[in-house]
């Protein structure tokens, strides 16, 4: 007997599974009273979702230094990289002078010498007088660039000829007779530095402080800049326009030259002027750097590192400039000043502003060496 409330067919649920479909059906066949008596259970089969927890956030992903900049193949300075366990620039100064030795050199600048030389007592110093520069040139260079020097009348132009053949060959730090340091040389290279300069206030490069690897293509090309100033092969007037300087003196003209043509080869289309506030950058191979040539601040009314009292009130102006880290006009951080506080004139009678006899020297032409001649793609072989 079936109740009429199980009269026909019943539909199973949405959602009931097999077991409760079985169960359904018993229910059904029962009769009344053991429907009344028992209790019928049906079983619903329940879909079980897990649940899943919600994934942790992931960790924080390692903050590393932005890349180096790039800009065909100028680098700015991006992360630290591990320095070189040796410096690439060799530590000894080469000082070059018309006296054989310093003792000839005027009380002043013999002081002024004393105190650079206590900065960096490990420095190796090599003394070139005329004649010996003249020797260095002719075993290395040949004669005909040793006859450049010998005929030049002026001392800092022989000086220019000098300096840029020895740190082309050996390399390490120049400085000029009247140049007061206020940092030893050491502390303006890093390790894998291999070329230090400075600007002078005009846009030219200050070759009076100076430092390179041996062998460096800057001081290559610098090389063969001379030897176009002497044949007359470029002018001795820059033009102001396409070479941003208004300079006219060989030493800083020629270095200038030497560093674009190292820049057009090693880092084209990069403009050297947009870099007169880095101090530090990297041109293909070279990793440069870069000091700045400027009047000193002596208008505050206080004494102050750059503008001593001595420099304040100096009568001759070449005393007023100082020699600062490539930056922004407002940073100023002084390494060295361009000419001594007792200066009294612009070549501080260290004889590089004298014009005077050129050199006489009859011993014989020695034949220059191949390696120095042929060793480097940027050396003329006529040079």
């Amino acid at each position: 007997l079936k109740p009429f409330w199980l009269k026909g067919r019943m539909m199973r649920p949405a959602g009931r599974g097999p077991m409760a479909e079985a169960a359904s059906r018993r229910c059904r066949l029962l009769p009344l009273f053991l429907l009344l008596r028992s209790t019928c259970t049906v079983a619903e089969e329940v879909e079980t979702v897990p649940v899943v927890p919600p994934p942790s956030p992931p960790p924080p992903a390692a903050t590393s230094a932005p890349p180096r900049e790039r800009s065909r193949g100028l680098i700015l300075p991006g992360p630290a990289e591990p320095q070189p366990s040796s410096p690439r620039i060799p530590r000894k100064l080469v000082l070059t002078s018309k006296q054989a030795s310093a003792d000839g050199l005027p009380e002043s600048v013999q002081a002024n010498l004393r105190r650079n030389l206590a900065l960096d007592p490990d420095m190796e110093m090599r003394w070139l007088d005329d004649p010996a520069c003249s020797d260095y040139l002719k075993e290395h260079f040949g004669p005909r660039f040793a006859e450049r020097l010998e005929s030049e009348p002026r001392g800092s132009f022989r000086g220019d000829l000098c300096r840029a053949a020895v740190l082309f060959r050996e390399g390490g730090f120049y400085i000029d007779l009247d140049v007061q340091l206020h940092m030893p040389l050491a502390r303006l290279v890093d390790n894998d530095t291999t070329f230090m300069a400075a600007f002078t206030v005009d846009g030219a490069i200050l070759n009076a402080l100076v430092a390179a690897e041996p062998r460096n293509a800057i001081m290559a090309e610098t090389l063969r800049e001379l030897r176009r100033w002497y044949d007359g092969e470029s002018s001795h007037h820059p033009d102001e326009e396409a070479e941003k300087t208004t300079n006219e003196w060989m030493g800083p003209v020629t270095m200038l030259r030497g560093l674009r043509s190292v820049m057009q080869n090693s880092c084209p289309g990069v403009q050297l002027e947009q870099f007169r506030e880095e101090p530090k950058w990297v041109c293909g191979a070279q990793r440069l750097r870069f000091y700045d040539e400027r009047e000193l601040d002596c208008y505050s009314g206080e004494d102050s590192v750059e503008c001593p009292p001595s420099r304040r009130n100096a009568e001759f102006a070449g005393a007023r400039f100082g020699i600062f880290v490539a930056s922004s006009p407002d940073k100023r951080d002084l390494v060295a000043w361009p000419r001594f506080e007792s200066c009294e004139d612009w070549g501080c009678k260290g004889g590089g502003w004298d014009e005077g006899a050129t050199i006489a020297n009859d011993a014989e032409t020695p034949a220059p060496k191949a390696e120095d001649m042929n060793g480097q793609d940027q050396i003329p072989k006529d040079l």
